[in-house]
């Protein structure tokens, strides 16, 4: 039988899905009664159907094209991986971002109360077999203006944040038991391949270098044709966990460190190196608050605050009025005379007004140091995220921030910088006293 549904248009093979991701087909049988358009949903290379959605055509404004926007139907097949505790360099747990396949048909009848047969988009009955579009799709957000398409391929090798510490003179500050985590894009499928060739970190006190190591070899999982990002442990405490030379380079005198990556992209073609700056913030009068949180790009960032932190907390009570006077325990004489009065019957002890329920809530508040326009932009990334925890010890706990007011900039000219006041509560509360 001679093919009978087209694709008219696709997203770009490689894109996030925090956006609007349209699908354009078109079929020879858009006049059919009872016509729709079949999309079934499958991880590539499966053979289990993820999930089916059928929708009519709009003869009406586009002559029977049907248009179907594909985020929805693969956001549930998505979440936030948790690479925090990584060591060395770990593959995607293909949770945060996987290759779909979206295979279409289409179903009409040939009357109008008949019923509808599913064809397969060559002609003939049966299941959908046209794949209309084959897409590597992340947790990333593309805001509604800057178009349709997000081809994640412009981040190829490099590390997934809009906050990179690549110079020196900017290193990153991170203190001893921070964990961190570095996500790059490995693995594209599709036209796009890449390979590391090396992921060395190199710890120094001053000029004096502590302990160098290339951690390439250092993998916990290995790659797969649907692997695509790959978490590089890279905060003190991944690396000391990692072994004892990094352990024990972290336990003394170490100012700085770097991480240096060489990555081979574009099908072997191209080389690409990065070093990225970290440096020992150990010197400081308060305890830190280490935030972790989901990036724009749809990947962990990690923010540390260095000043006081506020914490309110609000009680919520309930109480119920008892009778003091206990008229139950009255009791008559054997005789059936005047009631035994004793001192069971007032007890001054006994509670009136009896608090039954105490829920607390606790809120946390602390300010930012004053930042510039690029640290402020970036941080705002949090204030957004879905999902945000706090490094407690060597936990993260998930917190939800309630507010985050902004001390602008009043002159332009004058005023450089700003700050923001930082408002969060945990996201599991203590539990209520009955």
């Amino acid at each position: 039988m001679a093919q009978t549904l087209y694709q008219i248009s696709k997203p770009a093979e490689n894109n996030c899905v925090i956006t609007t991701l349209p699908l354009v087909l078109y079929s020879d049988n858009r006049s059919q009664p009872q016509f729709k358009y079949v999309v079934d949903v499958y991880y590539a290379g499966d053979t289990t159907r993820l999930t089916r959605v059928k929708f009519a055509n709009n003869n009406a404004t586009n002559d029977g094209a049907g248009v179907i926007d594909l985020a929805p139907l693969v956001q549930p097949y998505l979440d936030y991986d948790q690479p925090w505790y990584s060591t060395g360099s770990v593959f995607t747990q293909n949770v945060n971002a996987r290759r779909f396949s979206f295979v279409c048909g289409e179903e009409y009848s040939d009357t109008t109360s008949g019923s509808a047969v599913l064809y397969d988009g060559d002609g003939s009955p049966g299941e959908p077999a046209y794949t209309a579009s084959e897409n590597n799709l992340n947790l990333a957000v593309q805001e509604f203006n800057d178009g349709y398409d997000w081809d994640f391929n412009s981040y190829n090798g490099k590390w997934m944040t809009n906050q990179t510490h690549t110079s020196s003179a900017f290193p990153k500050v991170v203190y001893n038991g921070d964990f961190e985590t570095m996500t790059i894009i490995d693995n594209i499928s599709g036209s796009q391949r890449m390979e590391f060739n090396s992921i060395e970190i190199t710890v120094k006190s001053g000029s004096t270098t502590l302990h160098y190591e290339d951690i390439l070899s250092t993998q916990t999982s290995s790659a797969n044709n649907e692997d695509i990002l790959r978490y590089i442990g890279v905060g003190p405490q991944n690396l000391s966990n990692l072994n004892a030379n990094f352990s024990s380079s972290f336990t003394g005198s170490w100012t700085t460190y770097t991480v240096y990556t060489d990555i081979t992209i574009n099908d072997n073609a191209d080389d690409l190196f990065s070093t990225y700056h970290f440096a020992n913030g150990e010197c400081t009068n308060y305890d830190r608050t280490r935030f972790a949180f989901i990036n724009k790009l749809g990947t962990w960032d990690y923010y540390n605050i260095d000043l006081p932190l506020k914490k309110n907390t609000k009680l919520t009570k309930k109480t119920t009025n008892r009778t003091h006077l206990q008229y139950q325990t009255i009791a008559g004489t054997e005789g059936g005379g005047v009631p035994a009065l004793n001192g069971s019957v007032y007890n001054r002890d006994d509670r009136g007004l009896d608090l039954y329920y105490t829920e607390t809530k606790d809120e946390f508040v602390i300010d930012t140091d004053w930042l510039d326009d690029g640290q402020a932009n970036w941080l705002t990334e949090m204030f957004n995220s879905p999902d945000v925890y706090v490094q407690i010890g060597e936990y993260f706990q998930p917190i939800n921030i309630t507010t985050a007011n902004y001390a602008w900039k009043i002159n332009k000219r004058k005023d450089k910088i700003f700050k923001y006041n930082i408002r969060y509560e945990l996201a599991n509360q203590r539990i209520a006293r009955y």
